[in-house]
C-alpha cells in the first residue's frame, strides 16, 4: 500500500519472503495488502522461535476496506518452522487466506479470518480459511480464531498430516458473540 495505508501499491512478487534459512523472526503490526502474490511466504527452514502477529493482510490501514493480495494472505511451503501466527487481520484473498503444504510446526491462534477484527462483518476470502494440505504436520488452531465468512471452508485438510495435530476453542462460522447471527463458510472439510 501507500504510506497511509489507503491505497494499493502492488510488489510484483510477494509482500515479505522469506526464502533463506533464518532464526527468531518477528513480523508484527504491518499492512501487508495489495501483492501480486501473497502477503507473506515461507518457504525454507526458520530456526528459534518465530511470530506473525498483529498485522493487517489484505486489509487498509483501517481494516474498512480490503486490498487483496494476488494469492494467499500466508503461505509456508517447505519451511520447517516454529511460527506462532496471532492476532492478525485476514481477508479479501483470492485462494485460501492461509495455506500450509510441507511444513512443520505451525500454531494458529487469535486470528480473524475472513471478518474484521470485531467477527462481525464478512471480508470473505475466496477459497478456504486454512488449507492444511501434503506434508504437513504438527499444526495447532485453537485459542479463539475467528474463521467465518470464507467462500469454501473454514479449516479444509485434504491429506493425512503427520505429528500430533489440534483445532480447538475456534469460532467457525459464527460471528464472534457466537450468537444467531451467522457469518457462514460453506464448510469444514476433513
Amino acid at each position: 500500500t501507500n504510506v497511509a495505508g489507503t491505497s494499493a501499491k502492488a510488489n510484483t512478487l510477494e509482500g515479505i519472503h522469506i526464502g533463506a534459512t533464518n532464526s527468531n523472526l518477528t513480523i508484527t503490526e504491518n499492512v501487508i495488502s495489495g501483492n501480486t502474490n501473497n502477503g507473506i511466504l515461507v518457504d525454507n527452514n526458520v530456526a528459534g522461535t518465530n511470530t506473525i502477529s498483529g498485522n493487517k493482510i489484505g486489509f487498509n490501514a483501517t481494516a474498512a476496506a480490503t486490498f487483496k493480495n494476488g494469492i494467499h494472505a500466508i503461505k509456508f511451503d517447505g519451511a520447517t518452522t516454529n511460527f506462532t501466527v496471532s492476532g492478525n487481520e485476514i481477508g479479501g484473498h483470492t485462494e485460501d487466506a492461509i495455506e500450509v503444504l510441507n511444513s512443520q510446526n505451525v500454531t494458529f491462534s487469535g486470528n480473524f479470518i475472513g471478518t474484521n477484527a470485531t467477527g462481525t462483518t464478512a471480508f470473505a476470502n475466496t477459497k478456504n480459511g486454512i488449507h492444511l494440505g501434503a506434508g504437513s504436520g504438527d499444526i495447532t488452531i485453537n485459542n479463539a480464531n475467528v474463521i467465518s465468512g470464507n467462500g469454501e471452508n473454514g479449516i479444509s485438510i485434504d491429506v493425512s498430516l503427520t505429528g500430533t495435530n489440534t483445532i480447538t476453542g475456534n469460532t467457525i462460522g459464527l460471528n464472534l458473540a457466537k450468537d444467531v447471527i451467522k457469518i457462514q463458510n460453506n464448510g469444514f472439510s476433513a
